[in-house]
């Protein structure tokens, strides 16, 4: 069992230093990858005691981000991975891993991103950059500051900042989206997984709405068809490019989740 153990981990290490490069260079984590992962995992998962726990998280995993996906939150790829992961710890140290490496990784993300396009948008800031910023120092003020009440400043100073870039983040969204990803194509130069502005393309035209309803809509191939067939050949529209990696901050937030898992089972955090 032991070893059962260290394969799979050097398996899940591996697999996701593999995803964060593609991720990062190509902007995609691949199928070749993704589907080797998740049968090697599912084959391995009949070895564990926690096989039931982990098919049901598999499911439910693969279920809650096809929706995010199909609303242009998260990567297709980035969701099978996840998916994938649940399948070789459900638990490790009897902990919810799956739960820590996400929640990792997200705070891994909003503060690299959350710092990275706030310093780009106050090179030439706007009323709604400075408001934005404001706003979210006050409120991070206020919520780092109830940890204060109970003497944890450490902790209330790690509050503070994560949710200062969160809510920089949260706030200027669309400016981010607008500036940085947002591009007029071309209908001739639309492939068939852009993340496509749906709501200007159907302000411009109205049959499109009988496509999607959801504002930005990654296509699909029978979507991508529709779209072709209905719009004219002339005719631009808004796509959302090279959007924002999170394979890295996966990769990421496994190795540092293992790692804090093993100081709180040798009882070096509690």
């Amino acid at each position: 069992m032991f070893m059962l153990i260290e394969i799979k981990i050097a398996i899940v290490i591996i697999s996701a230093l593999i995803a964060a490069y593609t991720d990062y260079k190509k902007g995609y984590i691949y199928d070749w990858l993704n589907w080797p992962f998740i049968v090697i995992g599912a084959i391995l998962a009949f070895f564990s005691p926690n096989v039931l726990w982990a098919f049901v998280q598999f499911v439910i995993v693969f279920g809650i981000g096809y929706i995010f996906y199909r609303f242009g939150k998260i990567g297709g790829g980035d969701i099978k991975f996840f998916s994938g992961l649940a399948l070789y710890f459900p638990f490790y140290n009897n902990m919810p891993f799956l739960l820590i490496v996400l929640v990792l990784s997200s705070l891994l993300a909003i503060l690299f991103y959350g710092l990275y396009y706030l310093v780009l948008l106050l090179r030439r800031p706007t009323k709604e950059v400075w408001y934005s910023t404001i706003i979210s120092f006050v409120l991070a003020l206020i919520l780092g500051g109830l940890f204060l009440i109970f003497s944890l400043w450490y902790l209330a100073l790690i509050i503070f900042v994560f949710s200062f870039f969160a809510f920089t983040s949260l706030l200027l969204k669309d400016t981010i989206m607008q500036k940085f990803y947002k591009k007029e194509i071309s209908i001739a130069k639309l492939l068939n997984d852009d993340l496509v502005d749906m709501k200007s393309l159907s302000n411009k035209y109205v049959k499109v709405g009988k496509i999607s309803a959801i504002e930005m809509y990654p296509l699909e191939q029978k979507q991508y068809l529709q779209l072709k067939k209905l719009l004219p050949k002339n005719a631009k529209l808004f796509v959302y490019r090279n959007l924002p990696v999170f394979g890295p901050f996966i990769a990421l937030g496994i190795i540092a989740s293992f790692i804090l898992l093993e100081f709180v089972n040798l009882g070096f955090l509690i």
